[in-house]
């Protein structure tokens, strides 16, 4: 790469996702008794995925939200209920298209959006967890996750479901350990990437959720998996255009036709997904120690200068004037993965900067104040009134001359400011 130094606006970057927090806000809807939000941001309905991943959003800034638990509790209220039925029973589906059948990739983002909520929602927890288990598939000789039982084993929604379990703590279970097996052999040897299933061509976005997969299930970022997927994004990088994914910047379609056996009566069951890419692949450099590199710097500049008012524009999807919601939670997940790794205290930093693989902080100035708070606050500063207060007493007792009494004050004052400049006590 020709640039040898970036650096990131903090200033900016603080802005752009206190707006597009804000907006998230903004677009909570609640209607016919359901509260959240739908994937069209404004549209008169809510859904599961979008009301997750709207929660999500607002707990990666730790920003509180006065309506959450009316949004959990319409996504609870949605969850199947058919007890003895494993096809049905404890999983989400999605409001729109395939809204009939609970799908892996749907109750795997409930289920990564309540997590600090199971102590309160423990059964609704537990029957999520057992419908992500039972719903392993076991099709075309992997055993790993379709978007249901029926369907042949794909990178995205395996990757979701092994966070899950790895974040909930089931990795002793058949299932994990069988998907992450699954995962690690669906790598491409010839890039070290991840295709959309097994045998595909890699891209970079099915490279970025293994990625990401791979390294909350515990593995170290120094493994050949984590190594070679990292150096394939980075060797890939193009400076003009980034990761440029069939030929439409940061955007990739999966289409998946989602298999049913007919005698449960569900046919037509389709998704599109519009995965917005160049934010996975942020989170995943970032999460496997590539903070320090340019290419993670000009991705994140990248995010906050297509930032609109309050969202970011999918590639394929800029003509709706509902914006995805998909879109500005990915691109807060990257922004709030970056800030997490930043080896300084956000607040304190002035301006963040990448040079020869290291990264730079300037600090904030001490503001001119703190020296006045200092001098105030100081017992140097108590010390000097007690003097003062003594030269008064002598002074008006006539032990000793006033004049005598002022130039104890003025003196007693320039060395009470020079010790606090010296000591900064």
């Amino acid at each position: 790469m020709s640039v040898s130094t970036i650096s990131v606006d903090v200033s900016k970057f603080r802005r752009v996702t206190r707006r597009a927090l804000q907006y998230i806000k903004d677009h909570y809807r609640e209607i016919n008794g359901k509260c959240g939000w739908h994937q069209n941001l404004g549209s008169n309905k809510t859904g599961n995925v979008a009301s997750a991943q709207a929660l999500l959003s607002l707990t990666y800034f730790r920003e509180g939200f006065g309506e959450k638990h009316k949004v959990i509790d319409s996504i609870i209220k949605s969850q199947f209920s058919k007890p003895g039925d494993d096809i049905y029973d404890g999983g989400w589906a999605y409001v729109t298209n395939a809204s009939l059948i609970p799908t892996t990739e749907c109750t795997c983002w409930v289920l990564l959006s309540l997590q600090k909520e199971q102590s309160s929602i423990k059964d609704s927890f537990e029957k999520g967890l057992r419908w992500l288990l039972n719903n392993c598939s076991s099709k075309d000789g992997g055993t790993a996750w379709g978007s249901t039982r029926f369907d042949s084993p794909r990178t995205y929604p395996t990757t979701l479901a092994l966070r899950v379990l790895s974040s909930y703590g089931y990795t002793d279970t058949k299932q994990y350990k069988q998907g992450l097996a699954w995962l690690e052999n669906a790598r491409n040897s010839t890039d070290g990437g991840w295709g959309e299933a097994g045998g595909y061509s890699s891209t970079f976005l099915h490279t970025a959720h293994a990625l990401i997969a791979l390294k909350e299930c515990g593995l170290d970022v120094k493994s050949e998996f984590i190594r070679s997927g990292c150096d394939w994004l980075l060797e890939s990088f193009h400076e003009e255009t980034l990761w440029d994914e069939q030929s439409v910047l940061a955007g990739l379609i999966e289409q998946m036709e989602i298999s049913v056996p007919s005698n449960i009566g569900i046919l037509g069951q389709r998704v599109v997904y519009f995965h917005f890419v160049i934010p996975w692949i942020i989170t995943a450099l970032v999460l496997c120690s590539k903070l320090s590199t340019l290419q993670s710097f000009k991705a994140v500049n990248w995010l906050l200068n297509t930032f609109r008012d309050g969202y970011w524009d999918h590639p394929y999807l800029r003509y709706l004037k509902n914006k995805p919601m998909s879109a500005t939670h990915d691109a807060l997940l990257a922004l709030s993965t970056f800030e997490s790794k930043v080896p300084s205290p956000w607040d304190e930093i002035e301006k963040l900067s990448c040079s020869n693989g290291e990264i730079n902080v300037k600090r904030k100035r001490e503001p001119p104040i703190s020296f006045w708070r200092r001098f105030i606050s100081s017992k140097i500063t108590r010390l000097f009134m007690l003097v003062v207060v003594i030269g008064i007493v002598l002074g008006i007792t006539g032990a000793m001359p006033f004049i005598w009494v002022i130039a104890t004050f003025f003196l007693s004052f320039l060395a009470s400011l020079l010790a606090i400049s010296v000591l900064k006590k």
